[in-house]
C-alpha cells in the first residue's frame, strides 16, 4: 500500500521538475537489419536517409527525445503518461521544413502496447495494415520539435518491458516537392529503462508522546540508497530537513530505522521522508501525521462529586509507569500510589470513602508523561 502511495506521490512530484535531455545513437536495428521500424515504416527497412540524402545540404540529421521526467535518464513509468519532445537537428544549412518518423518496441523488437496522445498539430498517428501503430510528421513542419505524450501499458502487473526501444528517424528538407537536395538520417534508437524506488518503503509511522514524536520506518530492498532526510511540517505543505539518517545502500534484508523529534509543536505534525541515492536523485514517502500535546488529553474524574470511590479516565500516548497522589485542600497529603499507564485509553480506580468532604487535588507524574493536575470533590 505505502509503495503505491509512494510512486503516486512521487509521480506527481516528477512533473514539475527540470527537463531531461536523451541522447540517443544511430544504426540501430532499423537500419542494419531492415527490420523496418522507421522510415516508411514498412517492412523493407526503408529509414529517411534511403530516399532522401544521408547527408544532403543540411549536412547531418540527427534526433534529441526530451522528456518530463525529470532527472531520472533512460527511465519511464508503466501507466502513467508521459511527455515526450523531438528535435530535430541538422549539422548546417536553414531547412525549410522537417519531418520524423518513430515507433516503440520492447526488448524483443516486438511492437508494445503504447497509447499516444496530446499530439502536436505537426504530429499524426498511423496504423499499417499489420497493426503497427506509429507517429510521423502531420505533412512538412515548419518547425523542428514535435511534442505528444505516450503511455506505456504493461501486459500484466509483473510484466513491464525492459528496456523500452524507441526508433526515430528524420528529414529535413528544402521544400521543392523532390528529394534531391534534402538530408535524411538514419535510425536511432534510444533505451528506456523501467523505472525501480530506491527503497520500497513498506511502513513510516509517527507515534506521539509527551516527550515528542517517535518516527519509524521499515525497508524491505534498498538500490544504492545514500541516506534519508526526516522532514517536518506544521501545516503538510512546507517541509523543514530536521534529521539526515544514513541508509543502507544496497541490501535485500529488511532494516528498521527511528527517530524522535523532540521539538514538535502542540497539535498536528506532519512528517515525509526524503530517500537520497548515491547518485543524489531524491524520492519521497508519503506524509504521516502525529497529533503532539505536553498534556493528558480527555482526563476526567466521575462522578463528580464522589462519595465512595471515584474513577478516572485519562489517555496515554504511550506504555509508562508513574505515580498518583492526593493532596487536600491545605496540601497535605492523604494518598499516595505507583501506576501503571498503557498506550490509549486508561481508568484508574479511586477508594475515598473515608475521606471528609471537601475539595481534592490528584496529582499524576511519570518520567515521560510529565505531570497532570486533577481537581476532585469529595461529598
Amino acid at each position: 500500500m505505502l509503495s503505491r502511495t509512494i510512486y503516486a506521490l512521487f509521480f506527481s512530484l516528477l512533473a514539475t521538475t527540470l527537463i531531461f535531455i536523451f541522447t540517443g545513437y544511430s544504426g540501430g536495428p532499423a537500419a542494419s537489419v531492415n527490420q523496418g521500424y522507421t522510415g516508411a515504416p514498412g517492412e523493407t527497412g526503408t529509414v529517411c536517409g534511403n530516399c532522401h540524402n544521408l547527408i544532403g545540404s543540411y549536412g547531418f540529421v540527427s534526433v534529441d527525445l526530451v522528456s518530463n521526467i525529470g532527472t531520472l535518464p533512460y527511465e519511464y513509468f508503466p501507466g502513467i503518461p508521459i511527455q515526450m519532445d523531438i528535435t530535430v537537428n541538422t549539422s548546417s544549412g536553414f531547412p525549410n521544413g522537417y519531418g520524423f518518423q518513430l515507433f516503440m518496441t520492447d526488448d524483443m523488437d516486438n511492437p508494445l502496447d503504447v497509447t499516444y496522445t496530446n499530439l502536436g498539430t505537426n504530429i499524426k498517428q498511423s496504423t499499417l495494415t499489420n497493426g503497427r501503430v506509429y507517429l510521423e510528421h502531420n505533412g512538412i513542419s515548419a518547425s523542428n520539435q514535435f511534442s505528444f505524450t505516450y503511455e506505456v501499458t504493461p501486459q500484466s502487473l509483473n510484466d513491464f518491458p525492459e528496456p523500452v526501444k524507441v526508433y526515430v528517424t528524420a528529414v529535413a528538407v528544402n521544400g521543392n516537392n523532390l528529394n534531391s537536395g534534402d538530408s535524411g538520417s538514419t535510425s536511432f534508437m534510444f533505451d528506456l529503462l523501467l523505472f525501480r524506488l530506491p527503497v520500497e518503503l513498506t511502513d513510516f509511522e509517527a507515534t506521539p508522546h509527551l516527550t515528542g514524536v517517535q518516527l519509524d520506518w521499515i525497508t524491505e530492498t534498498e538500490r544504492n540508497n545514500d541516506y534519508f532526510v526526516v522532514e517536518h511540517s506544521v501545516d503538510g505543505v512546507n517541509f523543514l530537513d530536521i534529521k539526515t539518517i544514513t541508509g543502507t545502500g544496497t541490501t535485500n534484508e529488511r532494516n528498521t530505522y527511528a527517530y524522535m523529534h523532540t521539538n514538535p509543536v502542540e497539535g498536528n505534525n506532519y512528517y515525509r521522508l526524503r530517500i537520497v541515492d548515491f547518485d543524489s536523485k531524491e524520492t519521497f514517502s508519503e506524509i504521516v501525521t502525529a497529533k503532539f500535546s505536553s498534556k493528558f488529553e480527555e482526563t476526567t474524574v466521575f462522578p463528580q462529586p464522589a462519595s465512595a470511590e471515584a474513577t478516572i479516565r485519562l489517555a496515554s500516548p504511550s506504555n509508562e509507569s508513574g505515580t498518583m497522589e492526593v493532596y487536600d485542600i491545605n496540601g497535605r497529603l492523604i494518598h499516595s500510589n505507583n501506576i501503571q499507564l498503557t498506550e490509549g485509553e486508561n481508568y484508574l480506580n479511586l477508594n475515598c470513602e473515608n475521606w471528609i468532604a471537601g475539595h481534592y487535588v490528584i496529582d499524576i507524574k511519570g518520567k515521560r508523561i510529565g505531570e497532570e493536575t486533577i481537581h476532585f470533590l469529595k461529598k
